[in-house]
């Protein structure tokens, strides 16, 4: 597994001055032709900086939480390109933008299960619908649902129309959610009680979760200040170098570059005499 590559300077970057969509899909699409095995890697280098992108907006300013991201990015990363078919190989902007989608439904599924909990994006959810209806179906006509068989399902033209390509690991993990949810169904003469109000959760700490809330408001806070900082522009920025380099800055500007910079260096990790200095 490749593993995600990390440092100070390219989190600075990134506080500073987040990349828009389109400069995603234009890093995600720097690969060259070729044959398959060298696009394949071109296409790997090519999309690298869209996991950190995404892990780094997921991360909330957590440094540990956006490096373990990266790296469920980068496992993720390896089996999608993987994947592709060959005639997708040379496709750039719509490669970027599916990935883009994918990589994103992904990390925050990873992210509900350290949670603990079942937190189901819209798009996964469409997809559970669809895995279940297909499930259904397939067990109404006597043949064995397994993920194999739906994802080829899901995969055939229906009305004259492409069907999409669907990995069995993931109608696989989406048949597993399914059978969890199945927890919330009422249970007892009243209906009252779910099974799930019936199974304890030993891995749940009060106090921790406080501790983790009022952690994860101030990360929130502080990401909220530095895309502030972010949104004075290149202009903005043009110009306190160049009060500067006159031995001028105004008040406000002044206050303004010293809080970014501030906030920069916690999102770095930088403490004590490194945030002193």
């Amino acid at each position: 597994m490749r593993r995600a590559m990390t440092s100070i300077e390219n989190l600075q970057r990134w506080a500073a001055n987040p990349p828009s969509r389109g400069e995603l899909y234009a890093a995600a699409a720097a690969y060259v032709n070729g044959a398959r095995g060298e696009a394949v890697e071109a296409l790997y280098r090519g999309l690298a900086p869209v996991v950190h992108m995404v892990a780094f907006a997921l991360s909330y300013g957590s440094r540990d939480r956006y490096e373990d991201l990266a790296q469920d990015g980068f496992a993720f990363l390896g089996d999608w390109v993987g994947r592709l078919p060959k005639r997708a190989v040379a496709r750039r902007v719509s490669i970027a933008r599916l990935f883009l989608a994918d990589l994103q439904v992904y990390l925050e599924d990873q992210m509900a299960m350290e949670r603990g909990g079942v937190t189901v994006s819209a798009a996964m959810a469409r997809f559970m619908r669809q895995v279940a209806a297909i499930q259904r179906r397939l067990v109404g006509e006597g043949r064995k649902a397994t993920p194999e068989a739906i994802a080829a399902e899901i995969a055939r033209p229906k009305d004259g129309r492409r069907g999409r390509e669907a990995d069995p690991e993931r109608v696989s993990w989406a048949l597993q959610l399914l059978h969890v949810l199945e927890l919330d169904r009422p249970v007892g003469e009243e209906g009252s009680t779910t099974i799930g109000e019936l199974i304890a959760d030993e891995r749940y700490d009060p106090a921790a979760a406080f501790e983790a809330a009022l952690e994860e408001d101030e990360a929130r806070k502080t990401l909220a200040e530095l895309e502030a900082a972010a949104r004075l522009g290149a202009e903005e920025e043009e110009a306190i170098e160049a009060f500067k380099r006159l031995g001028f800055v105004p008040k406000a500007l002044r206050a303004a570059y010293d809080r970014a910079q501030a906030k920069l260096r916690w999102a770095a990790g930088l403490g004590g005499a490194a945030a002193a200095a």
